[in-house]
């Protein structure tokens, strides 16, 4: 902190505050220009607010796939810089195999787990329904083994403390997009999450970002944890961050409720309602979503106050989806869709959805949107 009360940082917390190396720091600051902003005297130069503002810019969009170069020109269009550096050094290109993009491979990328590459899971896990009607999984990769090197060892052979890998190396998620989230997932950057849980959403739709982006990543994450008991907090955050991207002003039905959507009784996993409520008002259709755990008989009052079209029924687990009021719908002719890994069989009359372009699609149907 100088004399008039700002704080500033050096390099190694600034590299551990954004979750990478040193290396790519100093790298950002001698190819790119973004290095820090003041200097004092007869020490070395320290990162302010300004300086941080601009290198999490970067962090993100190197993280959704922009080239370093790229991403620096926005993060200094975006953050010029101030005091001793008013004219930063032009971007290169940098050559293949450059370490100064978090997601290089290098073994200091957020998330990785150590210093060496990352500890990399062999399980894939059973899979764990993310969308409406998802089984056990969508495809996502998780890749193979760390090369025999003890967890928690550097390539020093030094000892450093152990940590559970939520980013991309860790989890194997390919694509983008869902890299750049689980680099801001791994280091429990909940407004970077968000922001870019809700650029994703702008620019490919509920059902785009959610099939595209968010599921995938959601199941790795979720079998990783099952695996290793490690990284709920990770979970419940990045859980949290798409929850609040998704949120919409209620739409008001015309007339007949379209859609009334519920957990199965003592089902907590409620994300994918939220997703379909979100993708089900981007289309103009209304719906009213109860959440998690909705006991039977709650469920069967609000059907007897709101009529619905159509009631989606989540349940990820089989023990849950045994709860619901199925038969009772049923024998009222109500119409039921079901989602979710729970529903190995269920009553004849109810139809299964495997994924929420599917239930949005449906409804739609049901509704003649």
């Amino acid at each position: 902190m100088d004399g008039g009360g700002t704080v500033h940082w050096s390099a190694g917390a600034v590299a551990r505050m954004l979750g990478i190396s040193p290396v790519t720091l100093r790298t950002w600051d001698r190819r790119y220009g973004l290095g820090p902003g003041s200097r004092e005297e007869g020490r070395h130069r320290r990162y302010g607010e300004q300086d941080i503002a601009r290198l999490r810019l970067m962090v993100a969009l190197t993280g959704r796939g922009l080239t370093p170069a790229s991403a620096a020109a926005a993060a200094l269009a975006e953050h010029p810089p101030t005091g001793s550096d008013p004219d930063p050094r032009p971007p290169d290109e940098p050559t293949s195999g450059d370490s100064s993009s978090p997601d290089s491979g290098s073994g200091n990328s957020p998330g990785s787990g150590n210093g060496s590459g990352g500890s990399r899971s062999g399980n894939s896990g059973s899979g764990r329904g993310v969308g409406p009607g998802s089984g056990a999984g969508t495809g996502t990769r998780v890749s193979a083994g760390s090369r025999g090197r003890p967890a928690g060892r550097t390539r020093a052979g030094g000892a450093r403390r152990a940590r559970f890998g939520g980013g991309p190396h860790a989890l194997g998620v390919e694509s983008d997009e869902a890299r750049g989230f689980a680099h801001a997932a791994s280091r429990l950057d909940m407004p970077l999450m968000g922001a870019l849980a809700a650029s994703l959403i702008r620019r490919d739709g509920v059902v785009g970002a959610w099939e595209g982006v968010f599921a995938p990543y959601l199941i790795a994450l979720g079998e990783r944890v099952s695996a290793s008991g490690s990284g709920v907090e990770i979970e419940h955050l990045a859980s949290a961050a798409i929850s609040g991207a998704l949120r919409a002003e209620p739409v008001v039905a015309d007339g007949r409720m379209p859609a009334l959507l519920a957990c199965a009784p003592d089902e907590q996993h409620s994300l994918p309602l939220d997703a379909l409520a979100a993708a089900l008002a981007e289309r103009g259709c209304a719906s009213r979503n109860l959440g998690a755990r909705v006991p039977a008989a709650a469920l069967l009052d609000a059907v007897n106050l709101l009529a619905p079209r159509a009631i989606v029924l989540w349940a990820h687990a089989e023990r849950y989806a045994r709860l619901a009021p199925l038969a009772e719908l049923l024998e009222r002719g109500e119409v039921v869709l079901l989602g979710g890994a729970g529903w190995t069989s269920g009553p004849e009359g109810c139809r299964r959805l495997e994924s929420l372009s599917e239930a949005v699609g449906t409804v739609l149907e049901l509704n003649r949107f």
